[in-house]
């Protein structure tokens, strides 16, 4: 399991809340308040337990090398299995039994394109199922998601719109722009609450990202915050410098920057946080972050620091501590802090994490490092099932899951959490997920029939593959840019695969002709 960097997270819907203006803020604040508590503190959404896979915490500082929010062009005619909700249940210690807690439902268009997420409630005292809140979708021809709307349930259990948010898009496929509004229910106006615009360099890696704020007095945008980001030779991100908008001298003014260096195989070596003193006008050490590996490559230590600046010079902080078992497909990280007073790591955190034979995380264990007895503690725990007769490749799932990308690699059926007892020594059940799937035909509406060809996988990044039902004659293939330019032509008499490699990220299309057979489409190339 070479570079495997995973552990699992709490994941919930109020991750993908939108931002507002003051007004919408309240109402943010508000969601989260009453999702928070209607549960527990332990699921985030108040609704749903979303484990996911994600990478390591040293490697969440580079999200930016691909913000697209691009589904994959489907071709001709497909059945796939989208995932259309997800029930949510808690275990009753005292009857012994799951009571439901509330479910979300999700709903797609032909191209497959999600158009709706909707979380509901159940109330217990009266038995019945509420709605809560919920988002609709709208894309454009090219699969992008254009404009997102929320809607929040009144006391009447009717939808009351609440916000929107557009997003725009490059040539590339880059998301260039978005902007958050709120829907003011007395004057019956948007009104404008945040825009966040991105800029790309040739290669398109994220080089500037700006948020602005609304200023209803002047109506006009106001910088808030920016963040400018500097690649090395192997385009990774090894400068990061943020700012924030002084009103007062109507410029930006340094906050922060963070410097990374990587050996030479691309993994990251060291990272430097600095904070700006506008007094002295000069960066000043912050924290520091050193990582370790395995001649394998796999990520072995991260080690954080402090800057002492009394004594001058760097402090132990934290420590991360990851193993690897590739037979048993076993990966364990422990965290430790420094203690000064013992002049050692001290443990405080391990987290357990076992795959199955396709590497689908199976189980997911957290303990705590008791002081007491100086041994380790069991904590919480994650179980993971899956349906091995359908891979991700089958699937279709909503954005709650793309937000985090997921990493398993069948069809996810269910996930039960649970935790531990001291006085019994056993686990017991506290939430389980139910995930619910149904096959979608799914049809290209620009060519309603059945396709000849098929071109894949779509997104790409090393070579496509062209295929055909028959191959009666010579087949021409040719792939274009957004500006009408031939980017690579080919021809063939049987089923070929094209190197793209060497290609510019970004969006294409393609023209399969074969005899009387001529068929064009998108294809994203990352």
């Amino acid at each position: 399991m070479k570079k495997l960097l995973y552990s699992l997270i709490f994941f919930g819907a109020t991750a993908l809340l939108l931002s507002f203006n003051s007004y919408a803020q309240e109402t943010h604040q508000n969601l989260k308040n009453n999702l928070d508590a209607a549960i527990s503190a332990k699921a985030n959404t108040g609704i749903v337990f979303n484990p996911f896979i994600r990478f390591d915490d040293v490697f969440e500082r580079f999200p930016f090398l691909n913000t697209t929010l691009y589904e994959s062009s489907v071709f001709a005619r497909d059945i796939k299995q989208a995932m259309d909700s997800i029930s949510n249940m808690v275990y009753d210690t005292v009857s012994g039994t799951f009571i439901p807690m509330g479910y979300y439902l999700f709903d797609y268009n032909n191209e497959g394109k999600q158009i709706l997420e909707a979380v509901y409630q159940y109330d217990e005292s009266s038995g019945l199922t509420f709605p809560f809140y919920k988002y609709t979708y709208e894309h454009d021809d090219y699969g992008f998601l254009t404009l997102q709307y929320l809607y929040m349930a009144d006391t009447a259990s009717l939808w009351t719109l609440m916000a929107k948010q557009t997003y725009a898009y490059d040539a590339s496929g880059n998301q260039t722009e978005s902007i958050a509004y709120g829907w003011n229910a007395v004057s019956e106006v948007w009104m404008p609450g945040t825009r966040e615009v991105n800029e790309y360099n040739q290669e398109n890696l994220m080089v500037r990202y700006t948020r602005y704020d609304w200023d209803a007095t002047t109506e006009q945008w106001v910088g808030d915050r920016q963040r400018e980001y500097t690649y090395n030779a192997q385009n990774l991100l090894s400068l990061e410098v943020a700012s924030n908008w002084d009103e007062v001298n109507s410029a930006w003014i340094y906050s922060y920057q963070t410097e990374s260096t990587y050996l030479p195989d691309g993994q990251i070596s060291v990272s430097v946080h600095y904070n700006y003193d506008n007094v002295a006008g000069d960066w000043v050490y912050s924290s520091r972050s050193e990582y370790s590996y395995d001649t394998s490559g796999n990520h072995t230590q991260s080690k954080h620091l402090y800057w002492d600046t009394e004594l001058l010079h760097w402090v132990n902080l934290g420590l991360y501590e990851y193993s690897y078992d590739e037979p048993t497909r076993f990966y364990q990280q422990i965290y430790s802090v420094w203690r000064p007073d013992l002049n050692e790591w001290e443990p405080e955190e391990r987290n357990d994490n076992y795959f199955d034979e396709f590497f689908n995380p199976e189980s997911f264990e957290e303990y705590f490092w008791d002081t007491e007895i100086l041994d380790w503690e069991p904590d919480e725990k994650a179980l993971f099932a899956y349906n091995p007769d359908y891979t991700l490749d089958d699937l279709i799932l909503p954005y709650l899951f793309q937000a985090d990308v997921p990493y398993f690699v069948n069809m996810l059926e269910k996930v039960d959490e649970l935790y531990w007892l001291p006085e019994t020594a056993e686990w017991i059940h506290d939430y389980t997920n139910v995930y619910h799937y149904k096959p979608i035909d799914i049809v290209n509406v620009a060519e309603n029939k059945e396709s000849v060809f098929r071109v894949y996988p779509n997104p790409a990044s090393s070579q496509i593959t062209i295929e055909s039902t028959e191959f009666i004659s010579t087949t021409s293939f040719a792939l274009y840019d957004l500006q009408g330019r031939v980017i690579l032509e080919k021809s063939f008499l049987q089923p070929v695969s094209i190197q793209v490699s060497d290609l510019s990220p970004g969006l294409y299309i393609y023209q399969v002709n074969c005899g009387n057979a001529l068929e064009t489409g998108k294809i994203l190339i990352r």
